[in-house]
């Protein structure tokens, strides 16, 4: 069998991904029927989503901890989580304390040179449970809506760059504002 005859069987993206690991996108199903294809989503096209695939996403990380010494031990799980998963930490910023302060401001302001944010869970970004409803939803909805960032933490299971992570956010809102509304 000549070249041309067993490359005639060969579909295009075969020939395309021959030799390369190929991951597919989560997508999710309802029936026949796909609830959301990503190629309508601008970005999301499937040649954006295997083009995009090796690049290391970076990220800043934001640490809260309630004693100097814990600080390291925090940002070396964040680091763990990043080096597992494909992501590069630009840099970690933290705060010793009961409530987000200048380390918290500074990471937003460093989201500028960066494609998100990550956090090992949402109470790094909150003082008490009490302030969860106020200030996570308007947290939240901005990773979901602006400038092309995300917001991963890794507790929740929250990336908002991802389906999934988008709807374990939901659902996390939805069951924080449960017992708050009147």
């Amino acid at each position: 069998m000549n070249m041309l005859d067993e490359n005639e069987h060969r579909s295009l993206m075969d020939h395309f991904f021959k030799g390369k690991q190929v991951h597919s996108p989560q997508i999710s199903h309802h029936g026949d029927i796909m609830d959301r294809c990503m190629c309508t989503e601008k970005g999301n096209s499937l040649a954006s989503y295997y083009l995009n695939r090796g690049k290391k996403e970076k990220l800043v990380a934001y640490v809260r901890v309630a004693h100097a010494e814990q600080v390291d031990e925090k940002a070396d799980l964040i680091r763990d989580y990043c080096a597992n998963n494909g992501y590069q930490i630009i840099e970690i910023f933290s705060d010793v304390g009961d409530h987000p302060s200048f380390g918290f401001k500074a990471a937003l302001e460093a989201l500028d040179n960066c494609d998100g944010l990550i956090s090992l869970d949402l109470n790094q970004f909150v003082a008490t449970k009490g302030d969860r409803i106020r200030e996570l939803r308007p947290l939240i909805h901005h990773f979901f809506c602006h400038g092309g960032k995300h917001l991963i933490t890794i507790a929740e299971g929250i990336d908002t760059g991802t389906e999934l992570g988008q709807q374990n956010a939901i659902e996390l809102v939805n069951e924080t504002k449960v017992g708050f509304e009147t």
